[in-house]
């Protein structure tokens, strides 16, 4: 059963002042397009918001920084459930009134550029499908894409001192770390994913004249 998450930072009415929100919502991909981009349907589910603090308690250097660390703090806290039941199956009723053990696997994660970088752990200067440079950006060269084991390689090779923070920052990634209260503060590093864990390809959808963007 295909799981779709999507997140988007988005700013109050300008009664509000500048208070924000970045909710996180749930739908599955068997769910016809039609039917969830109409609000009225109810086909997609809040799981939750993610604090929108501006951290003012780190130095300037370090905020960026922490704010990576904190969203996949808190994705991996909303995501918990979803991976014993991704690994063992959960019973739940079909439309036909039958019950069969389902897998949620994420096969989708809906985002803007921001928070593409913030899920697969790469700096706003790079890009989150591939590892081109920044000076070769719109040049449309060939290069490899991102994937799951080398980047949590270089990660976890930071946080046993064997990379510095310039060769990690020469990769393109961010030091997001594990916290020591989870298996891991990575989103897709243990999240089940359909078709195996890891930032994949980020797709350009467009859709009634909308682009959105896919990280799978």
């Amino acid at each position: 059963m295909p799981v779709i998450l999507a997140s988007d930072k988005t700013s109050l009415s300008l009664f509000h002042g500048d208070q924000e929100v970045w909710p996180v919502y749930l739908t599955l991909e068997n769910i016809s397009k039609d039917v969830r981009h109409q609000p009225s349907k109810c086909a997609s589910v809040l799981l939750g918001y993610l604090p929108t603090t501006k951290l003012e308690c780190f130095s300037n250097k370090h905020q960026s920084l922490e704010r990576y660390q904190l969203f996949h703090y808190c994705m991996s806290q909303i995501l918990e459930p979803l991976v014993s039941a991704g690994k063992e199956g959960v019973l739940m009723t079909c439309p036909d009134g039958c019950m069969q053990c389902l897998f949620p696997i994420m096969a989708a994660y809906v985002a803007d550029f921001p928070e593409q970088c913030l899920v697969v752990c790469c700096k706003e200067s790079r890009c989150p499908k591939c590892k081109v440079t920044p000076k070769e950006r719109g040049s449309h060269p060939r290069c490899l894409p991102h994937t799951h084991a080398p980047t949590l390689k270089y990660i976890q090779c930071h946080q046993k001192g064997h990379l510095n923070d310039g060769e990690l920052a020469q990769l393109g990634l961010c030091a997001v770390h594990e916290p020591s209260v989870l298996r891991s503060g990575l989103v897709w590093s243990w999240t089940p994913f359909l078709g195996g864990p890891g930032p994949g390809p980020v797709l350009q959808i467009s859709e009634k004249g909308r682009t959105e963007d896919w990280s799978t």
